[in-house]
């Protein structure tokens, strides 16, 4: 099996497994109860939680365990909405861009619905990169706005916007700026205690840690309200017995991140790139989207010309290789990306990509595989 679907999850690493299974045995208390049983799963969410600060450079008190990356979206998004609304009724815009993870996108627009909040896109360039100058055209009456809300990497692209720059601009004016890294996390280092960012989306799946369990920082000059009421976890901040399996196991993932980061800007980083290489030496009808603008380092969004992305991904299952369409399927009816149709493509040329999203220990004889397959693929459809 050759797997290239990282962006959606990755397969445990061993340390991470091995961390949780030793968990199942140690920590089965509940880490409220002041019982010294209790007390110790107190220690070990405690000391994940010191790691995970440590590899991002902020104070682990600014840190919150959820469920996921949606739930961390999820209570950035309304948190902020409703601690902003709540000081100045006439804060009324919520800013963003058009190519928006699905529980951004779908969060924002429940807020508008719910709460008649105004939407606003910010513009991209050609390169599917935010456009700066217009952003800060959009934020200069900040009394209007209530929040900025942008991903830092694209989930089905790959390509890197300035979040950076986007939290300096917001900071400058006085907005809250919430940001999605969750496909930045591992994959290039993250130093957050030195960016002016008020809350930030991590997870740890789609690098080798477990699911079901989500980071939300919160700066600790962000007011924020806080959804999941009811008890004292996390420090008032998000109700609910702790996952402390699946807290142990990103705290391992932590661990190995130093090692884990260098992997990915070099040895995945190659392997891309000589995938993409060698398509345009067999001169496959190809584009790859955001090949102009910075990328993280793990992820090819292709577009094939003159053949479906089903067709294409039918055959390389067959030859138990694993990628993704890059498009939503709804009772198997394929449907073109929200995001690929966004960044100025055709329904026609969505409906053609692939997404190629590589881990450690993809390799190029992988690479090798996979292209000859998609070379016998693209011949077949030549021929008919």
């Amino acid at each position: 099996m050759i797997y290239w679907d990282h962006n959606a999850t990755s397969p445990l690493r061993q340390r991470v497994k091995s961390r949780m299974v030793d968990a199942l045995d140690r920590y089965h208390a509940n880490a409220s109860s002041s019982h010294s049983l209790g007390q110790e799963c107190r220690h070990a969410i405690d000391s994940s939680r010191k790691v995970m600060a440590d590899l991002i450079g902020v104070d682990p008190s600014e840190l919150v365990f959820t469920a996921s990356a949606s739930e961390s979206n999820l209570m950035a998004l309304w948190g902020l909405w409703l601690a902003r609304t709540k000081e100045n009724p006439s804060r009324r815009k919520i800013i963003t861009s058009p190519i928006e993870h699905n529980s951004v996108y779908e969060n924002i627009l429940f807020l508008k619905e719910t709460f008649d909040a105004e939407v606003v896109y910010a513009p991209l360039l050609e390169t599917g990169e935010l456009d700066l100058r217009a952003f800060r055209e959009l934020i200069q009456n900040p009394d209007e706005v209530a929040l900025v809300s942008m991903i830092g990497a694209h989930n089905e692209v790959g390509i890197i916007q300035p979040w950076q720059e986007i939290a300096d601009e917001c900071a400058a004016v006085g907005v809250p700026y919430h940001v999605d890294l969750v496909q930045c996390f591992i994959r290039e280092p993250l130093k957050l205690g030195q960016s002016k960012v008020s809350a930030v989306t991590l997870c740890f799946h789609k690098a080798g840690g477990p699911k079901g369990v989500g980071v939300l920082y919160i700066n600790k000059k962000t007011r924020m309200e806080f959804l999941v009421r009811g008890g004292s976890q996390e420090k008032k901040r998000r109700a609910g017995t702790e996952n402390i399996l699946a807290i142990v196991g990103a705290g391992a993932l932590a661990e190995e991140a130093p090692v884990l980061q260098v992997d990915f800007e070099d040895s995945v980083r190659r392997v891309r790139d000589f995938f993409e290489a060698e398509m345009k030496t067999r001169r496959f009808p190809i584009r790859i989207v955001g090949e102009k603008a910075k990328r993280i380092p793990n992820t090819s969004y292709v577009l094939f010309d003159g053949i479906r992305s089903d067709a294409l991904m039918m055959a390389l299952d067959l030859s138990s290789i694993c990628v993704s369409t890059g498009s939503a399927c709804s009772s198997g009816i394929p449907t073109p990306s929200r995001s690929i149709l966004k960044l100025g493509y055709t329904e026609a040329e969505a409906l053609s990509g692939v997404r190629f999203s590589l881990g450690p220990q993809n390799t190029r004889d992988e690479a090798l595989q996979v292209l000859e397959v998609l070379g016998a693929a693209l011949s077949k459809k030549k021929a008919a």
